[in-house]
């Protein structure tokens, strides 16, 4: 199938999983590597490779790709951070042999790590379903190529767009330039 991995076309193979995943994912095969975090446009959706990819397998490089479903706005500094993700929300599981628990109200958001998701730090804002959430927590250490954003419900305040899901939205300031005069009136 043609697909585009980062950006960049590519022939690859993918094949379903176990259907008794909670999750989308799909099996994709290549001639040329993969690494964990690489997004995968495929049938108008996007997907992220999640397993750690070393070396070929039998002539060819495998992963597991995962469905990015949500797009949340994150604003750092009012710059307005786009970032396709998919999200996990309170459970149980285990870990390394480990129980986690996450508290109430808390999320982890797993996306790309790259040169724009690099700028998210702790306490930037983001609106999801018009609920405000902050972030307490940036990993992007334990899984190469991936960002886990460690989140907690916040308060809306009243520089929030709740209408776009922009949080701090109504608070930035606009700069325009532009050598020629411009009207603008009231409510565009």
């Amino acid at each position: 199938k043609q697909v585009f991995i980062n950006g960049q076309p590519r022939k690859v193979l993918i094949t379903n999983t176990n259907l008794n995943q909670n999750y989308d994912d799909r099996k994709i095969s290549s001639l040329e590597p993969l690494n964990r975090g690489d997004v995968v446009e495929w049938n108008g959706k996007k997907f992220m490779i999640i397993s750690e990819v070393n070396d070929e397998r039998y002539y060819k490089y495998k992963a597991i790709m995962r469905h990015l479903p949500l797009q949340i706005v994150v604003n750092h500094d009012c710059q307005f951070i786009p970032v396709d993700c998919w999200i996990e929300t309170q459970n149980l599981s285990v870990s390394d042999g480990q129980v986690i628990d996450f508290e109430d109200g808390k999320i982890r958001i797993y996306t790309q790590d790259n040169e724009q998701t690099q700028k998210i730090k702790v306490d930037d804002r983001f609106i999801l379903k018009q609920q405000a959430f902050k972030i307490v927590g940036v990993d992007r250490f334990s899984r190469q190529g991936e960002l886990i954003i460690i989140c907690e419900k916040d308060l809306i305040n009243s520089s929030d767009d709740l209408q776009n899901e922009i949080a701090g939205g109504l608070a930035c300031p606009i700069t325009i330039t532009n050598p020629e005069p411009i009207n603008i009136y009231q409510g565009e």
